[in-house]
């Protein structure tokens, strides 16, 4: 690999004949000072939660769940209801909101059921934050 060589005496005779208000020297201090501004943001604003925070019985445990896993979970407790084909489940501030889909063409009381499955599981969790579960119901035939 080729060594490159600089001559630090001609590279600095260049930049002592430069002017301030040369457009090269302004769009480097532009630049920089757009970086600066972006690495200050950076270091003010809170990091994105990853996890939600579950509780414990012990205080000097601290237990945490993806936002994923608690969506499977409580679209696993809403498909196991009978009369459910799938679900699909979007955690919003505070609600978890649960759109299951059935083939059955007279779904009395499934809504319920499932609201009341997805409460339980919510409740099982026990996030410190918690969700307020709320159940769509979709399929052929609904009334």
């Amino acid at each position: 690999m080729p060594c490159i060589s600089l001559d630090a005496a001609a590279i600095s005779a260049n930049l002592n004949q430069t002017p301030w208000n040369h457009p090269a020297v302004t769009i480097t201090g532009v630049a920089l000072a757009v970086l600066g501004l972006w690495l200050l943001y950076l270091a003010v604003t809170p990091a994105r939660r990853t996890l939600v925070a579950l509780r414990e019985g012990h205080p000097d445990v601290a237990t945490g769940i993806r936002r994923a896993d608690l969506r499977r979970a409580v679209d696993a407790a809403a498909e196991r209801i009978d009369g459910i084909s799938s679900s699909s489940t979007v955690l919003g501030r505070g609600t978890a909101t649960t759109t299951v889909t059935s083939p059955l063409g007279n779904p009395a009381g499934l809504t319920e059921k499932v609201t009341a499955a997805v409460t339980e599981q919510l409740t099982e969790l026990d996030p410190i934050d918690p969700f307020t579960p709320r159940v769509r119901l979709t399929g052929k035939d609904r009334r």
